[in-house]
Formats: C-alpha cells, structure tokens, sequence
C-alpha cells in the first residue's frame, strides 16, 4: 500500500514570493501603518507604475499589477480592480504580521 503524505500547517506560513514581492509588501504595510490604515490605488502606465494614497501621497514603484496579484494570491493583500489598469486594496492581517517577522518562519510544514 502506497504511503500516504498529509500535509498540515506548523509554526508558521508559506509564501511564493519574490525578492521583489517582498520589498512590495513591505512597502505596503509600511505606508498603511503610516497612513492609518488607508486603501492604495495601483495605477500602472506603459512606462511607469505608482502607488497613490489619501492626501496626494504619491510612490513610483518599480513593480508591476503581477506582483500585486501574486501577494493577492497568497492572501497577503486584499485587491480589487476600479478601472483599467487600476487597482484598489490594502494589506490582510496576514500581510502585515508577515512584515513584522521579516518573513521569517523555523518551520513552514510538518509532514506525517
């Protein structure tokens, strides 16, 4: 009989990113700790890209709408389109205690 693997959750959270996404995230948690909790808007241009804030606070960003659904995906972020290549969201509880341990986990999984 084949063995069979289960996988389950252990001190800590896995997450698929890049070095870049990470710097990102970052960025995001540390502007919406910054800006009391506000939303960002992710406009993106042909050449450049730029995160927005309430008030006119504005950030070029070298990333692209990808980056942003990838930490979507990972459930880093909470992100919704508002109009073409523009997106609105914020950073989840998870995004931002990530941030805080410097993504730093002992133990991702512990397999049976």
């Amino acid at each position: 009989m084949p063995q069979v693997l289960f996988r389950v959750p252990f001190d800590g959270v896995v997450v698929n990113l890049t070095d870049q996404q990470k710097d990102l995230l970052r960025l995001l948690v540390s502007k919406h700790e910054s800006t009391g909790g506000s939303q960002f808007i992710f406009l993106r241009g042909i050449n450049a890209a730029g995160l927005c804030y309430p008030g006119g606070d504005a950030v070029n960003v070298g990333y692209d709408d990808v980056d942003l659904r990838q930490l979507r995906r990972e459930d880093l972020i909470s992100v919704i389109p508002i109009a073409e290549n523009q997106l609105r969201g914020k950073p989840t509880e998870l995004g931002i205690e990530i941030v805080r341990r410097g993504f730093f986990t002992k133990r991702a999984m512990k397999e049976y």
